[in-house]
């Protein structure tokens, strides 16, 4: 909703790939594998991208990677280029930010880093740290006061390390 209300603000177009085709002219079609899909059982479908367009990919979450590393191999088969990569989460255990390097030499941007962690009580998800983009020092250090030391990150989880700008 957040990125649909950006887009129509300064009149973007968007598209969402989908697991089942539509049959519109020009739809890229490529296998899908992730930790929930076994690889080669599902494919996914991208409508409406043209070899012109300059992209902006973002997801709600990111895991294995399997999923983005699809996405940019259908974007690039359209021919279009792929500029930036966003996740609301990420969940650090799977190194999904490493498979999708590895893969497509991209850097994915993300919010909040996650992992999972035994409270004695069960194994459940934590958000180990945020990633507070390129904020000046002064406004840096007032919101990380409000939290555990190391917990606010400047930057954008791109690099990888602690305090590295992107």
């Amino acid at each position: 909703m957040i990125t649909a209300d950006i887009l129509r603000q300064y009149r973007l177009p968007r598209t969402l790939a989908r697991w089942t085709p539509s049959g519109a002219p020009g739809e890229v079609k490529v296998p899908l594998s992730n930790e929930y899909l076994a690889e080669g059982s599902t494919d996914l479908y991208l409508n409406g991208v043209r070899p012109t367009d300059r992209i902006i990919l973002i997801d709600d979450l990111i895991s294995t990677g399997g999923t983005l590393v699809s996405l940019i191999q259908a974007i690039t088969t359209a021919g279009a280029e792929v500029l930036e990569i966003f996740t609301i989460g990420e969940k650090t255990e799977n190194k999904g930010r490493d498979f999708i390097a590895q893969q497509t030499g991209l850097k994915v941007k993300t919010l909040l880093a996650t992992d999972l962690h035994d409270d004695g009580q069960g194994v459940r998800s934590r958000v180990m740290h945020i990633n507070l983009g390129m904020l000046d020092e002064a406004c840096f250090a007032q919101v990380s006061q409000h939290f555990p030391p190391g917990f606010c990150r400047i930057g954008s989880g791109a690099e990888g390390h602690l305090g590295e700008h992107s």
